[in-house]
């Protein structure tokens, strides 16, 4: 079952370095993503309503590669291993929304790294 968290403008939803063991959708509200280096943050980008986020450390089981926070208010779902497991039995169009989503990101870093 996919599980709905609220998060505050300024919580964090995921730490850097972190162990996965769940990804999220974006129901409402925005997410900055950035990674630390020596102490200060760089941002990388934001995370949309209708987007997933944690889903790299997720499905490759590495430790999370950026922090996460709550650039708003936000609504997020919660997914576990075993609701994931149950939806990619179930469902080939959560498949391709995922798949879709983790192109865009490395699409998005790719641009940025060439600029």
């Amino acid at each position: 079952m996919m599980m709905p968290l609220k998060l505050r403008a300024g919580e964090t939803l995921i730490h850097e370095g972190e162990k996965s063991d769940c990804m999220y959708i974006l129901k409402s509200g925005e997410l900055v993503v950035s990674k630390f280096k020596d102490g200060k943050p760089t941002q990388l980008g934001y995370i949309q309503a209708g987007e997933t986020v944690g889903e790299m450390s997720f499905l490759d089981n590495l430790n999370r590669s950026a922090t996460v926070k709550a650039h708003t208010d936000c609504e997020v779902l919660m997914i576990n291993r075993p609701h994931f497991d149950e939806e990619v039995r179930s469902s080939s169009v959560f498949i391709q929304t995922l798949l879709k989503a983790l192109s865009g990101r490395l699409r998005k870093a790719d641009a940025k790294l060439n600029t």
